[in-house]
Protein backbone atom coordinates (compact mmCIF):
# COMPACT_ATOMS: atom_id res chain seq x y z
CA UNK A 1 0.00 0.00 0.00
CA UNK A 2 1.29 3.01 -1.28
CA UNK A 3 1.70 6.25 1.10
CA UNK A 4 -1.11 8.44 -0.58
CA UNK A 5 -3.62 4.83 -0.33
CA UNK A 6 -2.93 5.34 3.34
CA UNK A 7 -3.55 8.79 3.17
CA UNK A 8 -6.64 7.89 1.78
CA UNK A 9 -7.84 5.22 4.41
CA UNK A 10 -7.32 7.80 7.22
CA UNK A 11 -8.92 10.21 5.65
CA UNK A 12 -11.86 8.20 5.06
CA UNK A 13 -11.79 7.31 8.44
CA UNK A 14 -11.80 10.93 9.55
CA UNK A 15 -14.87 11.56 7.52
CA UNK A 16 -16.38 9.46 9.57
CA UNK A 17 -19.28 10.44 12.15
CA UNK A 18 -17.86 9.91 15.73
CA UNK A 19 -21.05 7.84 16.51
CA UNK A 20 -19.63 4.90 13.60
CA UNK A 21 -15.84 4.75 14.64
CA UNK A 22 -16.87 2.16 17.12
CA UNK A 23 -18.25 -0.11 14.52
CA UNK A 24 -15.05 0.57 11.98
CA UNK A 25 -12.69 -0.34 15.06
CA UNK A 26 -14.43 -3.75 16.00
CA UNK A 27 -14.32 -4.82 12.28
CA UNK A 28 -10.84 -3.54 11.98
CA UNK A 29 -10.46 -6.06 14.99
CA UNK A 30 -12.02 -8.96 14.07
CA UNK A 31 -10.60 -8.44 10.52
CA UNK A 32 -6.91 -8.28 11.96
CA UNK A 33 -7.34 -10.64 14.75
CA UNK A 34 -8.92 -13.29 11.50
CA UNK A 35 -5.75 -12.53 9.86
CA UNK A 36 -2.99 -13.13 12.39
CA UNK A 37 -4.98 -16.22 13.09
CA UNK A 38 -4.31 -17.70 9.38
CA UNK A 39 -0.67 -17.05 8.89
CA UNK A 40 -1.11 -13.86 7.54
CA UNK A 41 -3.65 -14.88 5.03
CA UNK A 42 -7.56 -13.38 4.53
CA UNK A 43 -9.85 -16.28 4.67
CA UNK A 44 -13.26 -16.03 2.73
CA UNK A 45 -16.65 -15.43 4.78
CA UNK A 46 -17.62 -18.61 5.45
CA UNK A 47 -21.31 -19.33 6.72
CA UNK A 48 -22.30 -21.24 9.85
CA UNK A 49 -25.12 -23.30 10.11
CA UNK A 50 -27.09 -23.29 12.39
CA UNK A 51 -29.85 -25.68 11.41
CA UNK A 52 -31.29 -27.23 14.70
CA UNK A 53 -30.27 -24.73 16.89
CA UNK A 54 -33.90 -23.98 18.44
CA UNK A 55 -34.74 -27.54 18.20
CA UNK A 56 -37.00 -28.38 21.25
CA UNK A 57 -38.17 -24.47 22.18
CA UNK A 58 -41.71 -23.29 21.54
CA UNK A 59 -41.68 -19.88 19.84
CA UNK A 60 -45.17 -18.41 19.35
CA UNK A 61 -46.68 -15.47 17.73
CA UNK A 62 -46.53 -13.58 20.92
CA UNK A 63 -42.17 -14.03 21.47
CA UNK A 64 -41.69 -12.77 17.87
CA UNK A 65 -44.09 -9.25 18.44
CA UNK A 66 -42.35 -8.81 21.93
CA UNK A 67 -38.90 -9.39 19.85
CA UNK A 68 -39.58 -6.80 17.27
CA UNK A 69 -40.91 -4.29 19.45
CA UNK A 70 -37.67 -4.91 21.46
CA UNK A 71 -35.64 -4.83 18.31
CA UNK A 72 -37.23 -1.50 16.91
CA UNK A 73 -37.40 0.23 20.11
CA UNK A 74 -33.35 0.01 20.53
CA UNK A 75 -33.26 0.94 16.94
CA UNK A 76 -35.07 4.07 17.38
CA UNK A 77 -33.05 4.85 20.44
CA UNK A 78 -30.03 5.62 18.90
CA UNK A 79 -31.51 8.43 16.35
CA UNK A 80 -31.72 11.66 16.96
Amino acid sequence: MTVAERQQLHSLIDSLPASRLTEVQNWLQAFSYRHRTNGGTSTPFVPVVLGGLWAGELIDDEDIMAVRQEITASFFEGIE
